[in-house]
């Protein structure tokens, strides 16, 4: 039996392979992604690249979907919401796994539950926290019985909250809280399962095909899936290509039909001369963040300030990111408006982060007491990701900090696969620090500082602007967002935080491409998808 199966593939794997090599036809169904890293992960609650939601989000779906900035039904038919915004009533409907086994209300409490698992240290476990006792589960004070995630009935899922959480409903459509299968789960743990087709048993539009290590991930329809009548592409192709020049390249030669990065030194050209370019807003900011658990003179706020109004924001914009971002003063992207409509980063972006010559004569003077005191003036060891845009930002920052103060920076460009995990190892004095949220409310982007969150790895805690996130969680209408303001406010006060810039990101698709969606945080869904 399993030899036929086996059979079975490697004929299924030929016939896509001859498809999506057959370039000069007219007709063509399939589409090639160039995937950005090689670090793959299908498991949802085992992978933490967001580059892979996208994969993980056509082999899998949640309780909703986000489409073009709108919720709609997934799994869930239908919800009740209620008028305390405490309870969420899901009603599934009648869907199965790829292996023609039904889903019901079970597989995502086991899935959501094995997020927050004790122990686990997941790095998105805390968008669970919501949920009642999802994080005193998670720090083992409670058993699983006293979370908020009940079981009424086999396709009926009852979730309550600890308070009102505006966003919570259109976060279920994050790739975390797709459900998985327990028995395949158990039987082949650490997320291998996920990498196997024969035990990638998955809900979603597509099922895993093949796949190449470090090479090629292929998918193709499921015809289990409850709209498969609706899926008109017959294979996605994901090859791995985390040089961005080389995926440009291969596009366009006709070798790839979507690519997400590419050089930040091509996009002016790309913008003015390529149709087949569109710009996002990506509701992001980029940021330069002390680590505040530094035993040196970063916990200090002076040194803080002294370093960043040392940085000539002017030049470096100029130099680095001008041409392809729009340099911000605040964490909040833009794109977000308050209660009146009003863009929430106008008020905000005006924390006089500036270089000017009193400010640089300040910092300079701060320097020279910590010398008179005969304190160490620490060797800054600033944490790069391998690309150029972070690499040409931090070469100048680096020239700044030596010419204007004296103070040394050694830059560490990281050629793993997983800054993430450095930053949380705590082996560095400054890192870039990206802010991106599906959510479009200013709370979320303001929560990562709280004491506690799983996002804050920098040390930062503050009573204060803990307390008026939580008032702010209270209170509606303006009197809200007036109470974000004063914690952002807050927030920028301390120095431990300098923004760089609003993100937008690009895409090229070719033309004939037509369906496709993509939410706020950059997935790409093909699961409506056709090629004219």
């Amino acid at each position: 039996m399993k030899l036929n199966r086996k059979i079975s593939l490697i004929i299924i794997i030929c016939m896509v392979f001859l498809q999506v090599g057959c370039i000069g036809k007219e007709e063509k169904t399939y589409i090639r992604v160039a995937h950005p890293t090689a670090y793959i992960s299908l498991d949802p609650q085992e992978n933490t690249k967001a580059e892979n939601g996208s994969i993980i989000s056509h082999l899998f779906e949640g309780l909703v979907r986000v489409v073009d900035g709108k919720i709609v039904p997934g799994i869930a038919e239908n919800y009740e919401i209620s008028t305390d915004k405490l309870t969420y009533i899901f009603h599934l409907r009648d869907s199965r796994w790829s292996d023609f086994k039904k889903l019901n209300a079970e597989d995502f409490k086991y899935s959501w539950l094995r997020a927050i698992e004790p122990g686990k240290d997941f790095i998105y476990a805390n968008y669970f926290f919501p949920i009642k006792n999802a994080e005193e589960y998670y720090k083992g004070n409670v058993s699983e019985e006293e979370v908020g995630i009940k079981i009424t009935d086999p396709y009926t899922l009852e979730i309550s909250l600890e308070e009102p959480t505006p966003w919570f409903l259109e976060t279920l459509s994050y790739w975390f809280f797709m459900p998985v299968k327990k028995d395949i789960v158990e039987q082949f743990p650490f997320g291998a399962w996920a990498l196997d087709s024969e035990n990638c048993i998955c809900n979603g539009p597509f099922k895993l095909l093949s796949r190449e290590a470090g090479k090629l991930i292929n998918l193709v329809p499921n015809e289990n899936y409850w709209q498969a009548d609706k899926i008109s592409l017959t294979a996605i192709q994901y090859a791995i290509e985390t040089d961005p020049l080389k995926a440009l390249e291969r596009y366009k030669a006709g070798e790839m039909d979507l690519v997400i990065k590419f050089p930040e030194d091509r996009i002016p050209s790309l913008q003015k001369d390529n149709l087949e370019y569109h710009d996002y807003s990506s509701y992001s900011t980029m940021s330069i963040a002390f680590n505040l658990n530094r035993d040196n003179l970063i916990k200090d706020m002076d040194f803080r300030k002294a370093i960043i109004y040392s940085v000539n924001r002017g030049i470096l914009e100029s130099k680095t990111f001008e041409k392809y971002y729009v340099g911000t003063d605040t964490v909040v992207p833009f794109g977000l408006l308050d209660y009146n409509d009003n863009p929430f980063f106008k008020k905000t972006g005006n924390h006089k982060l500036v270089w000017d010559d009193s400010e640089l004569d300040n910092s300079k003077q701060i320097i020279n007491k910590y010398k008179e005191e005969n304190k160490t003036i620490p060797t800054l060891k600033f944490i790069v990701e391998n690309n150029t845009q972070q690499i040409s930002i931090a070469e100048e920052i680096k020239k700044m900090l030596e010419y204007n103060l004296g103070v040394l920076v050694e830059i560490q460009i990281d050629v793993t696969i997983n800054i993430d995990k450095i930053k949380q190892n705590g082996d560095y004095d400054i890192c870039f620090f990206e802010n991106k949220h599906i959510e479009k409310d200013p709370y979320r982007y303001l929560e990562v500082f709280k004491k506690g969150n799983f996002e804050n790895i920098f040390g930062y805690s503050d009573e204060s602007f803990d307390e008026l996130l939580n008032e702010s969680i209270k209170q509606g209408g303006m009197l809200r967002y007036q109470t974000l303001y004063q914690a952002d406010e807050l927030l920028m006060s301390k120095f431990f935080l300098l923004p760089l810039y609003s993100d937008k990101e690009g895409i090229l698709i070719k033309g004939d491409i037509r369906g496709y969606t993509r939410n706020r945080i950059g997935d790409i869904f093909f699961g409506r998808a056709f090629r004219q």
